[in-house]
């Protein structure tokens, strides 16, 4: 491989730099942000809270302590100090976060050279998934944002050996994991980039420790202030007491670090390892290249068990075949087939440009990338297992994006000069040319897919049938019912609803819960630390987990609207995580008055519907002898039953007794057939 950028290569990646972060940003600029999401509808609620001095409650006072506060403290800061809009306000922090994401990767990609930088930007203009975020108010893309900033920062600190810029990354750290935690993944990262690339052991202790330290001390009060809300350890999900021997452990850490490089140069230490590696060439040779690779893999390893380990998964494997499927038919729709594909070839090549750059400054700067995409790979298995959405590893599609273009890159260069030498032509201008065509060619291509997609998705029918929906209700309620009435919503646009009703009437939320498929449960749905119960009484598919349920229970679903003396609730339809089937339940002989309805419609998508029930408390009930369930739902319980056939078969004979299908139609016929099957009958 011939080291260096070819002529020319820096002027015309910094130009396409610019001009790929224009187009993005323009774009923003000149389409309206979406309709507000449940998400933003959500920290909103919590920063009136929070600033109102309630603490981290949701508009339905429920202590929200899922994430640190922090976001929901930034975002509302405007309207409560000035009377700003806090949405405005959001829209302009992902703005910038955007534009962080995209040149932070940019930055590491052009270590690698320019032009790698400067196809990996444009390429990312062209992932529209991301631009589509920046259109909210979110928290991920600002955590994706500061997340990669830390990363930066820290390989300054290791590259430098700045103590300072050290704990200056141990506060960017602070800040994203306060965000959301999707920075944890890339905790070591620049600590093992630096053993990889041979720094001296007195820096990166140094500057670990400053990291570790800074990091310990931003993030702390949080971990104190959810042990004492909680009453266990944040995300470790541990007795409070184990903050303790956690906390002095991070402290000794920090001490040994910062202090032990002074004993390590004393004589006896040196002379120690003198001996060492003169007994052990093997060690003096490779023991860098064992020991980065070494805590990569058990950083790597520990995450795994980590996250197998999470509730959210309800016993479920981290990496299920079905589920990566699902996931891939969910998210990898039109042209985003072809990003990931091109992606996942350009990976594969970048080990071929690794491998022609060994013994060259080029491969450390590959080594940087490759190192947090493996750290950062555990997380994405975690999202896809239980069947989050993409935005929750937003950072690591840009690392994976500086990657490939590096691998891309290289095939062409490759290619273009075994073509050259065999024509006899100049090599340094066919370099020249491969550059020039690649980066413009990315330009182009990832600044057109995303003008397109904004063109066709300037407004969206489904957003502006949402504010309607919600208005709709919002106004309802404001003039029928009396202020001080307790309000409950289903999961569906209930923190959009509630948030303009919360200072007039109590709200509360109402909404299914998530099951999975246990044969020794009555029938069959169980939940985790839950009683087994028969009261099942609507199920749903959980459309993002090809394990999961969306369901409910008569028992929770009484004590939920009688014990908050629920006078009337909202329930919204619409979307497949919306659970429509309890609606069948909902009947005036069960204590439900539908008095107010609306239909919005939707180009080729489900409508958007919204019915208003009155409660009549006194009379609530619900037929427990019926399970209503769709026809998705019935096939993918019968097929997890049939998984367990014996105990199954027995399942299937009690459901096939009560379960009513609905709608009606041949998916729920086919449903009915396969339960029969099982059942036997």
């Amino acid at each position: 491989m011939i080291e260096g950028p070819a002529p020319g290569e820096r002027q015309i990646s910094a130009l396409a730099i610019a001009a790929a972060v224009a187009v993005f940003a323009i774009l923003l600029l000149i389409v309206p942000p979406y309709f507000v999401t449940f998400d933003e509808a959500k920290y909103l609620g919590i920063g009136a809270s929070l600033w109102a001095g309630r603490g981290p409650e949701t508009t339905f006072g429920i202590a929200f302590l899922s994430h640190s506060p922090l976001w929901s403290l930034l975002l509302f800061a405007p309207q409560a100090l000035i009377g700003a809009s806090a949405l405005d306000w959001g829209h302009t922090l992902n703005a910038i976060s955007g534009v962080v994401v995209l040149l932070v990767s940019g930055l590491l990609g052009w270590r690698i050279r320019p032009a790698v930088g400067a196809i990996a930007v444009a390429a990312l203009v062209g992932v529209f998934y991301l631009h589509d975020l920046t259109r909210t108010a979110r928290l991920d893309i600002p955590a994706a944002a500061v997340a990669l900033a830390y990363v930066w920062v820290g390989l300054r600190s290791v590259e430098r050996g700045s103590v300072r810029l050290a704990a200056i990354a141990g506060l960017v750290f602070a800040i994203g994991f306060l965000i959301k935690e999707i920075s944890l993944p890339f905790a070591p990262v620049p600590l093992i980039v630096g053993i990889l690339a041979g720094r001296p052991w007195s820096v990166l202790s140094r500057t670990a420790a400053a990291t570790l330290g800074m990091a310990a001390i931003g993030t702390s009060w949080w971990f104190i202030e959810y042990a004492n809300d909680a009453g266990r350890v944040y995300r470790l999900d541990t007795p409070v007491w184990t903050l303790i021997p956690i906390g002095l452990g991070f402290a000794v850490a920090v001490v040994v670090g910062l202090v032990g490089p002074r004993f390590a140069e004393r004589p006896r230490a040196v002379a120690l390892r003198a001996r060492l590696n003169q007994g052990l060439p093997w060690l003096a040779r490779h023991g860098r290249a064992a020991a980065g690779c070494g805590s990569l893999a058990v950083w790597f390893l520990a995450q795994l068990v980590l996250y197998g380990k999470t509730a959210r998964l309800q016993g479920a494997p981290l990496v299920d075949v079905d589920q990566l499927a699902l996931y891939a038919r969910q998210w990898l729709v039109g042209p985003l087939w072809l990003g990931a594909l091109a992606g996942l070839i350009g990976i594969v090549l970048a080990l071929g440009a690794r491998w022609a750059a060994r013994g060259t400054p080029r491969a450390g700067a590959i080594d940087v990338v490759v190192v947090a995409v493996i750290a950062g790979l555990p997380l994405v298995l975690l999202v896809i297992g239980v069947g989050e959405p993409p935005r929750n590893y937003i950072a690591q599609i840009g690392l994976m994006g500086a990657l490939a273009a590096s691998g891309w890159l290289w095939a062409a260069e490759t290619v273009v000069a075994r073509l050259s030498a065999a024509a006899g032509a100049a090599p340094g201008r066919a370099r020249a040319a491969v550059v020039a065509v690649a980066v413009i060619g990315a330009l182009v291509g990832g600044s057109g897919i995303l003008a397109l997609h904004v063109r066709a998705n300037a407004t969206s029918p489904a957003g502006i049938a949402r504010g309607e929906a919600v208005r709709s209700a919002i106004d309802w309620v404001k003039a029928n019912v009396a202020p001080g009435s307790t309000i409950a919503f289903g999961s569906f646009l209930s923190y959009e609803m509630s948030y303009d009703l919360t200072a007039t009437y109590r709200t509360f939320q109402v909404r299914h819960r998530i099951a999975t498929i246990n044969a020794a449960a009555p029938l069959g749905l169980f939940r985790a630390k839950d009683v087994p119960g028969d009261d099942w009484i609507a199920v749903d598919t959980a459309p993002r987990n090809v394990r999961e349920f969306q369901a409910f229970r008569a028992t929770w679903l009484t004590a939920a609207l009688t014990g908050r003396h629920v006078g009337y609730w909202i329930y919204a339809t619409g979307v497949p995580t919306s659970a429509p089937t309890i609606l069948a339940q909902l009947t005036p002989d069960h204590g439900f008055e539908r008095v107010a309805g609306w239909s919005y419609p939707v180009a080729d998508e489900p409508p958007i519907e919204v019915a208003i029930f009155k409660l009549d408390l006194p009379h609530l009930s619900f037929d427990t002898g019926a399970l209503y369930a769709a026809p998705d739902a019935l096939e993918r319980m019968v097929t997890l039953l049939g998984e367990q056939p014996e105990k199954g078969s027995a399942i299937a004979r009690r459901l096939a007794e009560i379960v009513r299908v609905v709608p009606e139609g041949p998916a729920a016929a086919a449903a009915r057939a396969h339960l029969d099957t099982l059942a036997g009958r």
